[in-house]
């Protein structure tokens, strides 16, 4: 062992890692013994089979190669044995055809040891005349057996760490250009949903502002019919010569209230399909505009009362003096509301009703900077549990109504996203519910 350079191969060992640290300690103990061929080969049982991983032949690295365990000394250092052979290895092993084609007379082979004490590597020495100092290579060989196992094991954890990140790498890929996909679907069917919610609320007012229409028209319709009635005998009366004062007089107060009578429910016909029209535009017109806050309101109240009714609740507006201008979304504001008030009538009035007056208060306060929207019921109001869920996709309370539990969803995506304001939601279980819809101008 003296006769080593020891301190040489250890001081040519620093800073080296991976393949480098394995061709630099095959060539320092190949050039340090004076074997013809030095190897460090990995172990593959399974297939019971040799690999080298740096190969020294002569004075220079050779290619690698990979060859069968089976009839060689290298099997027996596969079994965990130094194996030592100073001469005449080829008598021992006639049948291991390598060694008898490269003329090898003398081996001496290692064991490698995983962490766990398994062998799965050996280093080999390989002569063409009879070693001298075999023991000495061995015990060569034994004491930097350790260092070498130890970096084949790093090598490899470390090749196995790679093969990991690129494996890992390709996944995130593929679930990110998945969960994009994903992504661009949700949204489709969003937008799908949205669209079918504000055609459903707009034909929920549909059917409310023609249910309301119907009665200034009846009534404009039984006035003219009165009224044609009238003419009628007062013409009779003039064609008889049988006109009096009195019938003239009579004539004229009747026509007088008949034409008012019809004037006022026409302007009320008209200014109920105005709103309605308006609040029809408001849906389908997804542009941002400018509007004052306080007419809008009172437009759009307009056209909810209607429903309203029907449910018998009565809508109370608490509106400022002063002109509140904004530049929002009107159609998307339109749809809050609609879907705000529509889940009022479906579920804080509950059939039947012990509440006796049914209300639901609208309220605008603030300015143009900053301005909120408070629509309060004195319904039956909501349990912790429910409320902690109001805005989840899906959630409803009403599932054999034939509720989808999309509309509040729905105003809690608008409200936060594209109007870019926030919700409050405070309720007490039998007095109430109130939201309120915060913005800034």
């Amino acid at each position: 062992m003296n006769t080593f350079k020891i301190d040489e191969i250890i001081q040519s060992l620093k800073s080296t890692y991976g393949k480098d640290f394995l061709d630099t300690i095959t060539m320092q103990l190949h050039q340090s013994i004076g074997a013809q061929f030095t190897f460090i080969a990995k172990l593959d049982q399974a297939r019971y089979v040799s690999r080298t991983l740096s190969l020294v032949a002569g004075d220079d690295f050779a290619e690698n190669f990979e060859y069968s365990l089976e009839h060689t000394p290298c099997a027996d250092v596969s079994d965990d044995s130094t194996c030592i052979y100073p001469s005449q290895i080829c008598d021992l092993y006639p049948k291991d055809q390598l060694l008898v084609d490269m003329g090898i007379e003398g081996y001496v082979g290692a064991p490698l040891h995983s962490a766990d004490g398994k062998v799965f590597g050996i280093v080999v020495a390989l002569y063409s005349n009879s070693i001298e100092n075999a023991q000495d290579v061995a015990a060569l060989f034994e004491l930097f057996a350790g260092r070498i196992s130890a970096e084949l094991e790093r090598s490899e954890k470390e090749e196995a760490l790679r093969e990991l990140n690129e494996s890992l790498e390709q996944k995130v890929i593929k679930r990110t250009a998945a969960l994009n996909q994903t992504i661009e679907q949700l949204k489709a069917s969003q937008a799908q949903l949205v669209e079918q919610e504000k055609l459903a609320s707009l034909g929920r007012l549909v059917a409310g502002v023609a249910h309301e229409v119907n009665t200034p028209l009846g009534v404009a319709v039984l006035g003219t019919s009165t009224l044609a009635s009238d003419i009628y005998a007062l013409e009779k009366k003039f064609t008889a010569g049988a006109i009096s004062k009195h019938d003239m007089e009579t004539y004229f107060t009747d026509a007088k209230e008949m034409t008012q009578s019809i004037e006022f429910n026409l302007a009320r016909a008209s200014e109920l399909i105005g709103n309605f029209k308006q609040m029809a535009t408001d849906f389908h017109c997804d542009e941002q505009s400018t509007i004052n806050v306080v007419d809008w309101l009172s437009s759009i109240s307009t056209s909810l009362k209607p429903m309203l009714k029907k449910a018998g609740i009565s809508l109370i507006l608490k509106l400022p003096e002063s002109s509140i201008v904004v530049t929002t979304y009107p159609s998307r504001l339109a749809q809050v509301i609609t879907n705000i008030i529509s889940n009022t009538v479906k579920h804080a009035f509950p059939s039947p009703s012990v509440k006796s007056e049914k209300s639901i208060v609208i309220t605008l306060s603030g300015n143009a900077s900053e301005y909120s929207i408070s629509m309060a019921d004195n319904g039956v109001g909501m349990s912790a549990d429910v409320k902690a869920k109001i805005f989840d996709p899906f959630f409803t309370t009403n599932r054999v109504g034939g509720g989808m539990g999309l509309g509040m969803s729905i105003v809690h995506n608008l409200v936060t996203n594209s109007l870019n304001g926030r919700l409050m939601v405070n309720s007490h279980e039998g007095t109430g519910t109130d939201i309120q819809l915060l913005f800034k101008g």
